[in-house]
């Protein structure tokens, strides 16, 4: 029930979000082709011309590629699994604390193995240079953390008896889809307008 009212108050805020998000593409639009216009000398081109129509429908899909996209899907995988095996430090029985113990020495190899990629001599993750930003192991920072929170979550819910197998974790990652489809509507609007802006003021 907890779980359906905070799923509630966060799609009304997502909703919220995307209706300011739409509002000020449509005005963006509107102003370049005002402000082209009323004022053609002007370093700025209208998303409203041929040229800005053909961008838009020309670069759309481009527009909306980028890491971040891939990180909100691991992101709500890794979330709706934690949520479902009910992940706590808190152990009320014997199960519980063996799971969290299983729990926490994965986190642990995991940090050693990564330890071992970035601090050895001539790591094999680390840049040409020998620098860890940028590098293989900074790039992968957040699929790794979304990664091992999902070893550890489904580990903890199938050794707690949370989740009764694989079939268990699978269908909870179904249900982070709940959460992953508004957030990426949000996150198409926030391409979009920043792509229109920058289409705009920076030919």
């Amino acid at each position: 029930m907890k779980n359906n009212q905070r799923l509630g108050r966060s799609l009304q805020w997502l909703t919220r979000l995307s209706v300011v998000l739409m509002a000020a593409e449509v005005i963006t639009v509107f102003l370049s082709w005002i402000v082209t216009a009323a004022m053609p000398w002007l370093p700025v081109r209208s998303v409203l011309s041929s040229e800005g129509i053909r961008w838009f429908f020309g670069r759309f899909v481009d527009n909306m590629l980028s890491p971040v996209f891939l990180w909100l899907i691991l992101g709500a995988m890794a979330y709706a699994v934690w949520r479902d095996s009910q992940f706590s430090f808190r152990c009320t029985n014997y199960r519980q604390r063996f799971a969290l113990q299983l729990a926490v020495a994965e986190a642990l190899g995991v940090v050693v193995v990564m330890m071992m990629l970035t601090l050895m001599p001539q790591a094999i993750l680390l840049s040409p240079s020998g620098s860890l930003f940028p590098s293989s192991a900074s790039d992968s920072f957040v699929p790794l953390c979304c990664a091992t929170a999902f070893l550890m979550a489904s580990t903890y819910g199938m050794a707690s008896g949370r989740f009764a197998g694989l079939t268990d974790v699978m269908l909870s990652l179904t249900k982070g889809t709940q959460l992953l489809l508004p957030l990426l509507f949000v996150y198409m609007l926030c391409c979009q307008l920043a792509a229109s802006i920058h289409f705009i003021f920076f030919p």
